[in-house]
């Protein structure tokens, strides 16, 4: 992706005005605009592939998953993250790809690291690809074990390290539907999932 085609995504699909004035001003506010945008225009489902037939199912291109995003489809959190790190990637941020683990599932589901946002050596998290959505960038550089907590929509949730891993714990009381898919049974929260941040 241009740097054009991504400010022209951003003015018509995302309806950001001023993009250009406000990626030189400050670029954590700019880049949490992005990720709400994109929650909001962008919608995560599974639709697509059940409609496909078998025989016709595949990872979706470059191109493909430009397309749809492009066109409003949407999609599942490989394509939604993918075109999230091309938006960003022309945009001039540096970002990478990251494996998470779900419910002892290893490497299920990639998220986005933005490297040196806020200083030489910062690392936030960004997953446009999840239906239990941030709306903003998670700083990975809180002091301690346990980052503050965050609140949104309904998910009340923070982050614990553990070893080279960051772990997305969520409250059971504000995700109870999960918490018995994830088996929590006792105390206040449940791990949902594991972030290998420093792979």
């Amino acid at each position: 992706m241009t740097e054009e085609e991504a400010f022209s995504y951003l003015r018509e699909n995302l309806l950001m005005t001023s993009a250009a004035e406000k990626l030189c001003v400050d670029r954590e506010p700019f880049l949490n605009d992005i990720i709400a945008a994109m929650q909001h225009h962008l919608p995560f489902h599974t639709i697509k592939s059940p409609v496909t037939p078998h025989e016709e199912r595949h990872l979706p291109t470059l191109q493909e998953i430009k397309e749809d995003m492009f066109a409003g489809t949407g999609g599942l959190c490989y394509a939604l993250n993918v075109f999230c790190r091309m938006l960003l990637r022309a945009l001039g941020f540096d970002v990478v790809f990251v494996p998470s683990d779900c419910r002892g599932y290893k490497d299920v589901h990639m998220l986005l690291i933005v490297r040196h946002l806020t200083a030489v050596g910062s690392n936030h998290m960004v997953d446009v690809g999840s239906r239990c959505p941030s709306f903003r960038a998670i700083s990975f550089d809180f002091t301690g074990q346990t980052s503050p907590a965050y609140h949104d929509s309904f998910l009340r949730y923070r982050f614990v390290r553990e070893g080279d891993a960051v772990v997305r714990q969520h409250t059971i009381i504000s995700d109870s539907d999960r918490a018995e898919v994830f088996d929590a049974t006792s105390g206040e929260r449940f791990s949902y999932i594991t972030i290998h941040y420093k792979k």
